[in-house]
Order: C-alpha cells, then structure tokens, then sequence
C-alpha cells in the first residue's frame, strides 16, 4: 500500500510505502518526468523501457526511461517482469487508487486541524468545478453511511 504525505518543504508530495506489518520507507516527491511516465504506464498494459520512451513527446534518452522506471518502481508505484534481458513494467496501482490516497492523506491532515473550514472548501471547490458535484457528494455521503451501518 502506498500512503502519500506532504513534504514539509512545500507543496511535493511524499509517498509512504507500507504493508501490513507496517512502515517500509519513504518515497521521494515525483518529478514531471516521472509524472509523465506514470500517466503512460496507466494508459498502457505491460511496458518495457522502449514502449514508454516512444510515447514521451520529446523522446528522453533510453537510460533516462531507464532509470525513471527503476526509480517508479523501488518507490512501489510499479511493478515489474523479467522478459528475456529486458524489464516488462505494469503499475502496481490504479490512477484511481493513487488519486484517492493523495486527496485522502491530504486532506487527512488538514481535517485533523480545521475540520468546518476544509470541509466548506471542499465543498466550494467541487461545486465550482461542476454543479452535479454536489449530488455526487451527498450519493457518496449516503453510500458511506449505508455501508458503515451494515457492516456494525
């Protein structure tokens, strides 16, 4: 599992790797690069090296990609495959999933400080988005409480 948490140096994201039996270590803020290969890997099945360096616009070194993805993936962010001499790597989580550990964890802390505040930010926030994000909001509020009842 991978727990993200602020850095204390300003707005980097920090990503925790833990399992069940607790902390495994830190992870270092992604890069843009890094970003940009995430985003690949998501849209994309299993890739090695060369899949993901030919779709990246301005076509970065092959030890660039290289090191980016063994970086992703000693950070738990990917997963990865010996085929033959070459590396095949897969995500190890969702987009979805990540989204929802970065927002959970952030918001987390500052829930912990200030809840009514945050939470009325939150809710501007999603309403100037869109409008129908307040109804997704109220579906999601009673989805949580329905399954938080059936499971007491």
């Amino acid at each position: 599992m991978i727990r993200p948490r602020s850095s204390s140096g300003g707005g980097n994201l920090l990503l925790t790797v833990v399992d069940g039996a607790g902390l495994l270590g830190q992870v270092r803020p992604l890069g843009k690069l890094e970003q940009r290969v995430m985003a690949i890997v998501w849209n994309g099945d299993a890739l090695t090296v060369r899949d993901v360096m030919t779709r990246i616009d301005d076509e970065p070194a092959y030890t660039t990609v290289m090191t980016t993805l063994d970086r992703l993936f000693k950070k738990g962010l990917l997963g990865r495959d010996k085929d033959g001499t070459a590396f095949v790597y897969r995500a190890a989580m969702s987009r979805d999933e990540y989204h929802h550990a970065v927002v959970e964890e952030a918001v987390g802390d500052l829930l912990e400080k200030a809840t009514g505040p945050v939470l009325a930010a939150f809710v501007d926030a999603a309403a100037k988005l869109d409008e129908d994000n307040l109804q997704r909001l109220e579906q999601l509020i009673a989805t949580h409480r329905r399954d938080s009842n059936t499971s007491k």
